[in-house]
């Protein structure tokens, strides 16, 4: 209904909307979540030309629809939910889903992401200096060590798994992920 509100409503709210976004897309990259442009999609493959009327939008069979297919959407590669829950598919739950203006995806929420609970066990906030032990900073490493970093349950493994990821990026890809596509 706020995708149907923006398109439909008064004055030029789906421009404004837009012309935010692609201001924070030149700056930081596209929204890594699912957003209006997404659902709106999605929406008039479903509903065709009655996605913006709310009696159709009302429709259990169509939104049941419209849900399965939006989880068949993109992933983010940075969570903006929460991750603990009680789901069986907590990655479903807390990964995919609507927002207005998506967070964007950076090195260091990635990276922070990767090494904190379910992936490393016992690790509910992440460290700045993984960042520069990724980056090949001896002494960042050592420090982790130091502080029994690498001890726990899973973090050796995402570590490595991550300096790999990191190391096969391309100049060009390197460049986009710490500069945005500008």
């Amino acid at each position: 209904m706020i995708v149907q509100a923006l398109k439909t409503g008064p004055g030029d709210d789906w421009n404004r909307w837009q012309n935010i976004s692609r201001t924070l897309s030149y700056f930081v990259e596209r929204s890594d979540d699912l957003n209006p442009d997404d659902y709106f999609k999605l929406m008039k493959e479903i509903y065709g030309n009655r996605w913006n009327s709310l009696s159709a939008l009302g429709n259990e069979g169509k939104q049941l629809t419209f849900i399965d297919s939006a989880l068949e959407l993109r992933q983010p590669r940075v969570s903006s939910g929460i991750r603990w829950t009680e789901l069986s598919t907590p990655d479903q739950f807390y990964r995919t889903g609507f927002k207005l203006i998506g967070q964007r995806f950076t090195p260091d929420a990635y990276i922070f992401q990767q090494l904190v609970s379910p992936e490393v066990n016992s690790r509910f906030l992440p460290k700045g200096v993984v960042v520069m032990a990724l980056l090949g900073s001896k002494e960042a490493k050592q420090l982790l060590r130091a502080q029994g970093d690498f001890k726990l349950a899973g973090y050796s493994e995402q570590f490595e798994i991550l300096k790999e990821e990191f190391r096969n990026l391309s100049r060009e890809n390197g460049r986009k992920l710490f500069t945005g596509p500008g």
